[in-house]
């Protein structure tokens, strides 16, 4: 929610430095890293006139500011590749050949072996057919 304010806030205006007479240019939100770093040098090169102190913490700041960038990109990752686990493991159940073979309640193991006994004679009748042809 803070990142969707952020973003509407993108055009901020800014404030003249005085060794750089008459230019104000826009500043913008960093939407990567690098270019955030970039941003970050840029600052610790504008504060060089400013006390030890002020650049101290600048450079704290922004050295805290990259952290929670990276920390940021390497969750968003994590996500991604959990959600891309959760997708594939979902297509793998729903893959699973899970069709019903037996209807009409429940199978008794009498009438299950009954079922295998059948099945085995007729095989064995199938495979008699089957030479008495060749």
């Amino acid at each position: 929610m803070v990142i969707s304010k952020l973003r509407e806030a993108v055009p901020v205006s800014c404030i003249p430095v005085e060794h750089v007479p008459g230019s104000c240019t826009t500043s913008t939100i960093s939407l990567s890293i690098p270019t955030l770093r970039a941003q970050g040098q840029e600052l610790i090169q504008n504060a060089r006139e400013m006390s030890p102190e002020f650049q101290l913490h600048l450079k704290q700041v922004l050295q805290g500011g990259l952290a929670l960038a990276q920390s940021g990109e390497l969750a968003k990752e994590h996500m991604e590749n959990t959600q891309a686990a959760e997708h594939s493991r979902d297509a793998r159940h729903r893959a699973q050949n899970r069709s019903q073979i037996q209807r009409g309640g429940v199978i008794y193991a009498a009438d299950a072996r009954q079922m295998v006994k059948n099945r085995e004679a007729a095989e064995v009748e199938k495979t008699k057919k089957q030479l008495t042809r060749a």
